[in-house]
């Protein structure tokens, strides 16, 4: 329990002690003042958190408030001043997301303004006037009232009345403060409570960034292994890759050394068929003897050289047969 909340039992203790003591019909049953202490308590925390009661605490308040004051009407302000200020304690309770800097220092300055108030209820006479702030909530406006003091003026009696007494037993002592601290005093306690209500509210926020930092984290590292597997990939694809282009590179060069070897080849033999022609051209161009429009023969020039043997057709036909020429 931080101690913005101690604080806020204790305003509600404060009416409840207030009504029991002047009403014949308490509202706890208690055989001493420290039971009564405790089970005052006890009822103002299970009024605050609706523990017993369908009604809103406030409600709940006022009622206790109008029962102990009916016919008295000049201790309605004391008792509506602790409601109010109980009411606003309640609404920054409720509250779900830290304060920012300027709140913080608003907040800050309420709270210090009711402890310095309650200090100086507790410091002034009964027959004298007190002005206190009455802070801006849902029940009331923002304005200052004048109270009597809390110092008990009779010759008998305690130091304090009964108002002076519930707010010095329930409120300051509760917090283990006393109205004797000097204000500077005040404002560290009130900037303590103040701190405390603050981290009470930092710690949820915080561990909700925590939680989406880890998330993000999460999902990061997914997206880096994610990535990580697909360069793999890429790389292993890249790889296969690499090695096909060198196998392709190996063939094409195979290919390129065969087609030069075939060229070659090729090329001998263009050589070859060349050298072929050209004897065969030389052959059938070399200059040939020519003998009466013909073509030399050794036959025919010994056929004409010499007389003939014979002159029959027999041997006629023998020796032109035999020379390749037709009659």
């Amino acid at each position: 329990m931080i101690r913005l909340e101690e604080l806020l039992y204790s305003l509600t203790t404060v009416i409840i002690r207030y009504h029991d003591n002047l009403m014949g019909k308490k509202l706890i049953t208690a055989k001493d003042i420290p039971e009564a202490r405790l089970k005052s308590r006890e009822l103002a925390i299970a009024i605050i958190q609706n523990k017993d009661n369908d009604l809103d605490f406030s409600t709940r308040l006022k009622n206790i408030i109008v029962n102990c004051t009916a016919g008295y009407a000049d201790r309605q302000p004391f008792l509506y001043y602790i409601l109010n200020e109980a009411v606003l304690i309640n609404s920054y309770l409720n509250r779900k997301t830290s304060f920012t800097s300027e709140e913080f220092t608003e907040y800050k300055g309420q709270i210090l303004k009711l402890l310095i108030d309650i200090k100086g209820l507790l410091c002034t006479k009964k027959s004298g006037r007190y002005e206190v702030t009455q802070h801006q909530t849902d029940m009331s406006p923002k304005g200052d009232i004048a109270l009597s003091g809390c110092i008990n003026e009779r010759y008998v009696g305690d130091y304090f009345c009964n108002s002076g007494i519930f707010l010095n037993q329930e409120v300051l002592e509760t917090l283990n403060i006393s109205h004797g601290f000097s204000e500077e005093r005040f404002e560290e306690f009130a900037n303590r409570i103040c701190m405390e209500h603050q981290n009470a509210l930092l710690v949820p926020e915080q561990q909700a960034k925590i939680l989406g930092l880890e998330e993000e984290n999460s999902n990061q590292k997914q997206t880096i292994e994610s990535l990580s597997q697909k360069t793999e990939e890429a790389q292993s694809s890249s790889s296969v890759q690499v090695d096909l282009v060198k196998q392709q590179e190996e063939i094409i060069r195979q290919l390129q050394e065969t087609v030069a070897q075939q060229a070659e080849q090729l090329k001998l033999q263009e050589e070859k068929i060349n050298e072929q022609n050209k004897q065969l051209v030389e052959q059938f161009q070399r200059p040939k003897s020519i003998f009466g429009g013909m073509a030399y023969n050794p036959l025919l020039f010994a056929y004409t050289r010499f007389p003939r043997v014979a002159e029959s057709s027999e041997t006629t036909e023998l020796g032109l047969a035999g020379l390749g020429i037709n009659e």
